[in-house]
């Protein structure tokens, strides 16, 4: 248990001190062995914080242990043109006014500072930006609306010079991230029902 906990803690306080290449304020870039740590950490803290409840809230961070696992393959194999990311938009003043929960009670580092999700991305020759896996981080939630993180990720690609592909999201967390980030439904032009 306190290994798990230490772990968690050593992942997060590695999160804040390392040098991070910002990018538009809502983007922090993670080197693979930096994930390794993260992903280890906050994957031992969903399966604590899981095996502490039940129902709905037991398979939530079952689920969340189970992407933080699989994120593991995609590092493992991470190459030159794998890029991490994680989306940190809270750290801009433009979000500040969304609400934070700290699922791991222990506000060692700023919340704003905090990755919400982390982005797995490639990188190719013919300029796109393939979005492939998006992970939750279950140690902190927030009320934030998700098409910013498709606004955040079109920015990106524009100012970077790349086509975004969020193709491959189709086939991961059953097209969860695909639906969302997709333009399929935009929610925001959607009249009220």
């Amino acid at each position: 248990m306190y290994k798990a906990c230490y772990l968690y803690f050593f992942g997060v306080l590695s999160v804040y001190t390392m040098a991070i290449q910002s990018l538009e304020h809502v983007f922090s870039r993670h080197t693979p062995y930096q994930m390794r740590i993260i992903c280890k950490s906050l994957h031992e803290y969903s399966i604590i914080k899981s095996s502490n409840l039940s129902g709905p809230d037991k398979l939530m961070f079952e689920g969340f242990a189970k992407n933080l696992y699989n994120g593991f393959n995609i590092i493992n194999e991470s190459n030159s043109n794998r890029v991490i990311f994680g989306w940190i938009p809270l750290n801009d003043n433009t979000y500040s006014e969304h609400k934070i929960t700290r699922n791991d009670n222990e506000p060692i580092i700023e919340s704003q500072k905090i990755p919400l999700y982390f982005i797995f991305a490639k990188v190719t020759l013919d300029s796109k930006l393939i979005i492939d896996k998006i992970i939750n981080n279950p140690s902190i939630d927030s009320d934030i609306e998700l098409c910013f993180m498709k606004e955040h990720l079109d920015i990106l690609a524009k100012e970077s010079d790349t086509q975004l592909d969020i193709s491959p999201l189709k086939d991961d967390d059953n097209g969860r991230w695909y639906l969302i980030l997709s333009n399929i439904i935009n929610f925001k032009s959607s009249p009220n029902i």
